[in-house]
């Protein structure tokens, strides 16, 4: 991450450097991945038809982490330029990557704080180098275990069954937080039928199948999919345009690479204005293709319609993975920071001073870890008011300690942090 050394500018002035924070980005070697090894896989030989199952999830292990290492590379190298001084522009950034970083993950790449900013900053762009890194880096550790065929399916909190292989269009899942779970996802990632059979080709003949090739860059997708649901809980459901939409990413991932896109994917990333975006009409086109009784094609998001393309979506970070009582806790402690934020002293009250920052000590250290993550965001968010309110109201040494409680907390439930 260090910075380039200045070039000239046309008009012979060299640029300015800026200072950037590098903080939270983890490290990663793209000439190091550890290569899947055969306990690593639960698949029956042959798997729905296909002779070699370990030699197919190998090859999507293998390609998922390359594609992964061409984008982080690429982001990598055009945030040194823009902190060397360079514009946030062709050529310090390719028109694909950063059309899809602007449409699809809502990163105000126009702004230069965006490129500056550190990481755990909403919609910065070393967050989305975070992120990617550590999906990345967990795909190429060789710790996650396929599983094949029958397996239990995944419950939510209230016992019942939220996801498994008997649907007849789920590709691939993985147990906890994105499918309503309470508990801490494992590194274990189950593959479906859809994952091994190709499903019926977009603009094909009737019965025509997706070819081989096309169908395994969907699979090196649907690995980097489901590990962001362990690496970060990344949701599927609503749509969303930021990297903390599971689709979204391995969307963006695929996009930088030039890899092929199933186009039933893209209802649940809607970004119109990224490149190759359909049109309307083709949305229409798309929407009944995949709602055809076609196994292998990916469902509609709840109330997804063409129309809801256009509108604005949300563009918070995941939701944080939480149980009930967590959550209640979360409220208690937020509404206790809230409060002492709103107190207001003399300049001369240095006890009740003391007594903000001791109240505020307490608080912050009942904030659950699970929730760690989503109030470090909030705080660091420019816009978000709690965080004007929280960097005002604060002396920067209080700022400091309260935050440093939060990074302790979020490198218990992250420890690649």
């Amino acid at each position: 991450m260090t910075p380039r050394p200045p070039s000239r500018t046309t008009s012979g002035a060299a640029p300015v450097p800026r200072a950037c924070v590098t903080r939270g980005i983890p490290a990663f070697d793209p000439a190091t991945p550890r290569q899947l090894t055969s306990n690593r896989v639960a698949c029956p030989k042959p798997a729905f038809g296909v002779a070699d199952p370990e030699g197919v999830i190998r090859n999507a292990v293998a390609r998922a982490v390359e594609m992964l290492n061409n984008t982080i590379q690429e982001l990598v190298k055009a945030r040194s330029a823009v902190c060397a001084g360079s514009p946030p522009a062709w050529p310090t950034l390719s028109d694909i990557a950063a059309r899809w970083l602007k449409f699809c993950l809502s990163v105000p790449i126009d702004d230069i704080g965006t490129w500056t900013a550190g990481t755990f900053s909403n919609r910065s762009v070393a967050e989305v180098i975070r992120r990617l890194i550590r999906v990345r880096n967990l795909i190429a550790s060789n710790e996650i275990r396929y599983v094949c065929g029958d397996s239990p399916c995944c419950r939510d909190q209230q016992g019942q069954c939220a996801t498994d292989c008997r649907r007849p269009t789920v590709w691939a899942w993985v147990c906890g937080c994105g499918n309503g779970a309470s508990q801490t996802p494992q590194t274990l990632i189950h593959l479906c039928r859809c994952f091994w059979v190709p499903g019926e080709k977009y603009g094909g003949q009737r019965g025509e199948k997706v070819d081989a090739a096309t169908h395994a860059e969907f699979q090196a997708q649907a690995v980097i999919h489901e590990t962001s649901h362990l690496t970060h809980c990344t949701a599927d459901f609503p749509p969303r345009r930021t990297i903390g939409g599971a689709e979204c990413l391995a969307l963006f991932v695929a996009a930088t690479n030039n890899s092929p896109i199933h186009p039933c994917f893209l209802r649940h990333c809607p970004c119109p204005g990224a490149p190759g975006m359909p049109s309307q009409d083709e949305l229409r086109k798309i929407s009944d293709f995949c709602e055809r009784l076609a196994p292998c094609n990916p469902p509609p998001p709840p109330d997804w319609s063409p129309r809801r393309q256009t509108r604005g979506m949300n563009v918070e970070m995941d939701n944080p993975p939480f149980n009930l009582a967590d959550a209640e806790n979360f409220a208690k402690a937020g509404a206790e920071i809230r409060a002492q934020l709103n107190r207001n002293f003399l300049a001369t009250d240095e006890p009740g001073y003391l007594d903000r920052r001791r109240r505020l000590r307490i608080a912050f250290n009942a904030i659950p870890d699970s929730f760690a993550e989503f109030l470090w965001i909030q705080l660091t968010s420019k816009d978000d008011p709690l965080a004007q309110l929280f960097h005002y109201k604060l002396h920067p040494a209080t700022v400091n300690e309260m935050l440093g409680i939060l990074w302790e907390k979020m490198k218990r439930t992250s420890p690649t942090l």
